[in-house]
């Protein structure tokens, strides 16, 4: 089963969480300013550490982290499948990015990382349009170091 977003090819696969195709997509010179929110477990605060250093590494001073919703251009989800409430929760904080993206009318990237976005990856990549959808990105645990490439990807599509 794969979904196809202009350039981007996503496959859910349950080993590796989801996939990013980017091979055709140039990288070019793109700023993220990534707004960073952890949600659940003990884990997932190391897997954050994880996932800055990667986007550290790949982009350098083309990202930076904020904590202003009004700046970001990049919202990043790590989510918990564990904790109580914690799905309820994200889904709200995605409705929220969501109705921010079409009020800013911005080419805002939304990700969700983790154990709940890799079990509910068809949910929130499923809409009937494009501004419906409450994740550009999703990927579990396994497919972190996809991440740079996939935010390149969604970058050039957007023309961000």
């Amino acid at each position: 089963l794969s979904i196809s977003t202009n350039q981007i090819k996503i496959s859910p696969n349950p080993n590796i969480g989801a996939s990013v195709d980017s091979s055709n997509v140039p990288s070019g010179d793109f700023d993220f300013v990534i707004l960073e929110e952890t949600y659940g477990c003990f884990s997932n605060l190391a897997d954050t550490q994880v996932v800055i250093a990667l986007i550290q590494d790949a982009f350098g001073a083309k990202a930076r982290f904020t904590t202003s919703e009004d700046e970001a251009n990049v919202f990043l989800l790590n989510t918990c499948a564990i904790r109580e409430n914690a799905e309820t929760r994200v889904i709200q904080r995605l409705k929220q990015l969501r109705t921010l993206k079409k009020r800013r009318k911005s080419k805002a990237v939304v990700c969700v990382l983790g154990c709940m976005a890799e079990h509910m990856k068809m949910k929130l990549l499923e809409a009937e349009s494009p501004s419906q959808r409450l994740a550009d990105i999703v990927m579990g645990p396994d497919a972190y170091r996809e991440l740079p490439a996939a935010l390149r990807a969604v970058a050039a599509r957007d023309g961000s």
